[in-house]
């Protein structure tokens, strides 16, 4: 199912190349079965007017995970004031975060709307920004990922291999050894999405000292320490990340 964005601030229109659902998460990790229900349930109850219900969708569930249509769809919504009270500072900073990663047609509409705030409603959504960005940033989501990941890997035993788990035999180096290991293909996504979600925070935190940090050695409150000096630390009046 395509996706559709606003193409002015008050009147959703289509617009051309429509978003798809692919590339929707960052670290171009694929979207599960479960997200893509989600999608489409949300789709559903917004098109049948169920307006409170689909705002709290797009923002508690899509959102989190780095959906930047959901997070778009957040801030239209407080915009035109569908299921929400009507909020423009609030729906500036939704539209700052979709926009995070450059993708045109969300940078058109932040723009736009960041334009036409006044000077006090520009200063509030600076502030609801901020907030929303330590939740729902890329940065944010790779954190999480990568610590949710990591817990699993920690804990994780591997099952008897079936046809949807095949043996994969992986290198193991560390303390001078080296092993060899069966692999099954659970763990073997996990592991996949923890190396691409670290690898995601080594080049937007500049910390190259956690490059190929496996998942036992991860120190997860000094990890959680730096993301939030990063978010704490950053020019928010700066429309992009990488000014």
């Amino acid at each position: 199912m395509k996706r559709q964005i606003a193409a002015s601030l008050l009147v959703i229109a289509t617009l051309a190349g429509a978003l798809a659902l692919a590339g929707s998460e960052p670290m171009g990790r694929v979207l599960d079965a479960g997200t893509l229900h989600i999608q489409e349930k949300v789709e559903s109850l917004y098109a049948r007017g169920d307006y409170r219900r689909a705002h709290f969708i797009y923002k508690s569930e899509l959102a989190r995970v780095g959906d930047k249509y959901a997070q778009y769809m957040a801030g239209y919504m407080y915009l035109t004031g569908t299921g929400v009270p009507a909020d423009q500072a609030r729906a500036a900073a939704w539209y700052r975060l979709a926009a995070e990663r450059g993708k045109p047609e969300y940078v058109a509409v932040r723009d736009e709307l960041l334009t036409s705030l006044g000077d006090e409603d520009r200063a509030r959504a600076l502030v609801y920004y901020g907030e929303l960005r330590r939740e729902y940033s890329d940065v944010a989501v790779a954190l999480r990922s990568v610590l949710e990941s990591a817990a699993k890997l920690r804990t994780s035993e591997e099952g008897p291999v079936t046809e949807q788990s095949l043996p994969l035999f992986v290198v193991d180096s560390g303390a001078g050894t080296t092993t060899l290991r069966r692999e099954s293909s659970t763990r073997r996504q996990l592991r996949h999405r923890y190396e691409a979600s670290l690898q995601y925070l080594v080049q937007h935190l500049g910390s190259t000292e956690l490059q190929g940090t496996a998942p036992d050695a991860l120190d997860d409150a000094a990890l959680r320490r730096q993301v939030e000096a990063y978010l704490n630390e950053t020019d928010l009046t700066r429309l992009t990340e990488r000014d």
